[in-house]
């Protein structure tokens, strides 16, 4: 079981190259935390050391103060016989015995504790000693004479065990600065090492992004130029992986290849039309056979312009360094380019070429980013059941895009709506961009028949769709300068099925 898990993670992180770079800039995020929190907890610690020690000075001085304060206050009580003197007495010894207290649980070696305990044997004597000597004073006892100077001499030995204790601290405090200062230097060099590390992980980053997104992405916009200029003996070389890159390179291929074919097919069967209309020589299986081969014609030209067009905006996206974006543009490419690629002579029920168009527009959506909001309006029933031919909507809404939305600096919007009137499906695409005239919907046309470039997707919808319904206005423009334009298609619903490829291989 953990077998099977394990081979479908290595497979997943083979296969996707989100992952790969999702996994990466994890690494990196959990070595610059763990990094951060290494030296924090560093830092601390050195601080808390240093501090202690500083505390330890500050209680051992007071602890020196308080001994001074005690036998200032019995020797005042004992000139004047004033009782607040004796109450100060009882209040510093208190503190004496608190900061003592302190000091035992702040230093735990041996040589320590030993001078703390001499310390501690000390004044409690010391202590005894002042009371029996105010006793003695309070009876008028002149034997108190003995107990005060006694009294004192033991505070002399306080204050000699107290320096030895301080002399100690300090020499404790600075074995703990050199150590500090040892490990502060190796925490810079370690902070080096570990920055270097992590500049060599960056820049590694950077050359795989470069090796296995970038340049195999330009070289793919390189050769789909050479496509739309006509020429069709391409082929890219092909890594052993199954990431997106790879699916792309070999779509890209078998694109070109099957081009070049059909092509080939084209202008063979062009050779033979030409013959029989010389030798006029017509029936109805060979004008069956004729407009096929037109409709294969024309649907083939439509990959390499829609390839140019689309790389075109994948490579300025990755420039700009929008790599996330650019894999999911390149996902979306894939489908389309697949859904092209399959079973391309049959023609597909409404969703799955819904579906396409919708992936197209999230390409676009992606270059214009929120200058262009796109919506598509379809009954369920007509999506189910009405047949088109397979890459219509798109060249329509690339023109839409390309000549109405493309001008306009925001709002622009672009719906499609799809409604059944009098037994014929009316497809309609709504674009509020600068619209188009009369004269130049006929210099379209025009430009279109004569094979423009930038044209070329619609005059192949126009063409097939002819073939396809067997109506001549089975596609019009419907437009007014500054307001928008309604590319509108018009398909008659027949109630005998299709054949038609499955949602399953064409959508996937």
């Amino acid at each position: 079981m953990i077998r099977q898990w394990l081979s479908g993670i290595r497979k997943f992180f083979q296969n996707s190259l989100v992952a790969k770079i999702n996994l990466l800039f994890i690494v990196l995020i959990l070595l610059f935390i763990v990094f951060s929190v290494y030296n924090t907890y560093s830092l601390s610690t050195s601080n808390k050391s240093y501090r202690d020690t500083i505390k330890n000075y500050y209680l051992i001085m007071e602890l020196k103060e308080y001994a001074a304060a005690c036998n200032r206050s019995l020797n005042e009580y004992l000139r004047s016989n004033n009782r607040t003197y004796l109450s100060d007495f009882n209040d510093v010894s208190g503190k004496f015995r608190t900061t003592l207290g302190k000091l035992k649980s702040n230093l735990n070696d041996v040589e320590t504790r030993y001078i703390l305990l001499s310390i501690s044997d000390s004044f409690e004597t010391y202590h005894t000693t002042c009371c029996n000597a105010c006793l003695k004073f309070y009876q008028t006892d002149f034997v108190y004479y003995n107990y005060m100077y006694e009294a004192q001499s033991i505070n002399s030995y306080l204050n000699k065990y107290c320096d030895e204790l301080l002399v100690y601290a300090l020499a404790e405090g600075e074995k703990t600065y050199a150590g500090m200062q040892i490990k502060q230097n190796t925490q810079v060099m370690f902070n080096f090492f570990v920055i270097l590390f992590l500049l060599i992980l960056f820049a590694f980053s950077a050359v795989y992004i470069h090796v296995n997104i970038t340049n195999p992405l330009n070289q793919l916009l390189l050769a789909a130029r050479k496509i739309s200029s006509g020429s069709f003996d391409i082929h890219l070389e092909q890594k052993n992986s199954k990431d997106t890159i790879a699916v792309l390179t070999n779509a890209f291929n078998v694109m070109a290849r099957n081009i070049k074919n059909m092509m080939a097919s084209i202008r063979e069967k062009a050779e033979t039309e030409k013959k029989l209309l010389i030798e006029k020589q017509k029936n109805v299986e060979y004008q069956q056979m004729l407009d096929r081969a037109n409709f294969l014609a024309l649907q083939t030209q439509t990959n390499p312009h829609f390839m140019f067009n689309t790389l075109n905006c994948i490579s300025r996206t990755i420039t700009l360094g929008m790599h996330e974006e650019a894999i999911m543009m390149i996902d979306s490419m894939v489908t389309i380019i697949r859904y092209n690629l399959t079973n391309a002579n049959v023609p597909v029920i409404l969703k799955q070429e819904l579906n396409i168009t919708e992936k197209y527009l999230k390409i676009q959506q992606y270059r214009f980013r929120d200058r262009i909001r796109g919506e598509i309006d379809c009954p369920a029933e007509l999506a189910e059941n009405i047949i088109i031919p397979r890459f219509t909507l798109q060249p329509i809404v690339e023109n839409a895009i390309i000549h109405g939305l493309e001008p306009v600096e925001k709002g622009g919007a672009l719906r499609i709506k799809v409604r059944s009137i009098n037994n014929v499906c009316v497809i309609k695409v709504i674009d509020n961009g600068i619209g188009i005239s009369t004269e130049r919907q006929r210099q379209i046309l025009r430009e279109a028949e004569k094979g423009h470039t930038s044209l070329i997707g619609i005059a192949n919808t126009k063409k097939r769709l002819e073939i396809f319904t067997g109506i001549s206005d089975s596609f019009r423009f419907i437009s007014k300068q500054g307001i928008g334009t309604i590319a509108e298609i018009r398909i008659p619903i027949k109630k005998t099925k299709h054949h038609c490829t499955g949602t399953n291989n064409d959508n996937r």
